[in-house]
């Protein structure tokens, strides 16, 4: 389990981060070309994963369905 990978997947959910093609990015900054290249960027640089994970933390946006979402 990575904590870093859990990053990009709940910042794709939240729309912090974005992804195109093969290529993620975050803000203006492409973190690397596939989810490895990704990960390791964020561990190679904690204070970007700490924006990442703050942003996460106050973020409006629904990270996980809820059952009455599925069930629709």
């Amino acid at each position: 389990i990575s904590a870093e990978g859990d990053l990009i997947d709940l910042g794709l959910a939240a729309k912090l981060i974005e992804k195109s093609g093969t290529w993620i990015r975050y803000n203006d900054s492409h973190l690397g070309q596939g989810r490895e290249k990704a990960r390791l960027y964020l561990k190679e640089n904690p204070d970007v994963a700490e924006e990442i994970r703050q942003k996460i933390k106050t973020s409006r946006e629904p990270l996980v369905e809820t059952e009455k979402e599925e069930k629709a």
